[in-house]
């Protein structure tokens, strides 16, 4: 079903190893504190997106700055139209110039609890970008005045993707239902997995579609579904949504 197929998400989430990078020191320990913020924020909002049935692609400097080079910004082959940025302290000039720009061009962008305050700018003779983020960090001088947007907490995150990621939803009551979306022939294919210990009474809708056929690889059965109407997803097996 999937062969040649690659998951179809507008969504990215920033990877902000420059955080890690500047804030890294020579230690015997492992890393904990400030350390690890970047790491454990970026963990907890991602568990959040996925477990609330949204996917996602991880994006990094250079992905943000490609963007730029088309009309519709596009990472991947993807269109992105939502960028979430977890809790950072240090953020590369270059990424945060890009971002405003990606704002001005329609994307959402959602910074989490926080903006980095701390650029790169400071030119050192080094061939090492982590020295640039680490000496700007360490000597608290911002590479600009970053007001260009207003942190959000991780459920206003959750409520803008569930108002804007996709027209699809499948929901089942205490049951944790993770989707991708596909292009299958042209159609619009979903994956939904019942992630839990127990069958799954799950409920499709769509907001532009009315009908559609659910491939169960269990039992290789095909089920003509109208949206709205309930299907059973056995612990810990997905189906496959296909739409006419």
């Amino acid at each position: 079903m999937l062969d040649g197929l690659h998951n179809d998400t507008n969504t990215f989430v920033y990877y902000g190893v420059e955080d890690a990078a500047a804030k890294k020191k020579p230690q015997y320990s492992g890393v904990s504190g400030r350390e690890g913020e970047a790491d454990l924020s970026t963990i907890a909002i991602t568990k959040k997106i996925y477990e609330s049935g949204h996917d996602f692609y991880y994006a990094d400097r250079d992905d943000l700055v490609s963007a730029l080079s088309s009309a519709i910004p596009a990472i991947s082959g993807h269109e992105v139209k939502t960028v979430i940025v977890p809790a950072l302290d240090v953020m590369y000039d270059e990424s945060f110039d890009a971002l405003k720009v990606l704002k001005e061009k329609g994307v959402k962008v959602l910074f989490l609890e926080k903006l980095p305050l701390y650029g790169t700018e400071k030119k050192v003779s080094s061939r090492d970008d982590r020295n640039l983020a680490a000496i700007a960090y360490l000597e608290g001088k911002a590479g600009s005045v970053r007001n260009d947007f207003s942190p959000v907490t991780s459920d206003d995150i959750l409520a803008y993707l569930e108002e804007n990621d996709s027209a699809f939803t499948a929901r089942a009551k205490d049951t944790m239902l993770i989707k991708s979306r596909f292009e299958k022939e042209g159609r619009e294919l979903w994956m939904v997995d019942n992630n839990t210990r127990k069958e799954a009474l799950v409920t499709f809708d769509h907001k532009n579609k009315k009908t559609a056929k659910v491939y169960n690889p269990v039992d290789g059965s095909v089920t003509p579904i109208r949206m709205g109407e309930k299907y059973s997803i056995p612990s810990f097996r997905a189906v496959f949504v296909w739409f006419d």
